[in-house]
């Protein structure tokens, strides 16, 4: 469950993962994490939940690219 902290906390990485997945050229990796980072700012949990999930899959396709 995403929690105030926790939203906090997936904001800040997300924001992270936008700039250097932006610096490796990884688009749809950098797209999805923008969609986190303004479903937790914007405190939508349920959201921050689906774009969590689709962030952990481009990660996956990131790595294993």
């Amino acid at each position: 469950m995403l929690d105030d902290g926790a939203l906090d906390k997936a904001s800040k990485t997300a924001h992270l993962i936008k700039g250097e997945s932006a610096t490796i050229g990884a688009e749809r990796l950098r797209e999805t994490a923008y969609g986190l980072e303004k479903a937790t700012k914007g405190g939508d949990k349920a959201g921050s939940r689906t774009w969590l999930n689709a962030l952990k899959k481009e990660l996956d396709a990131v790595k294993d690219a």
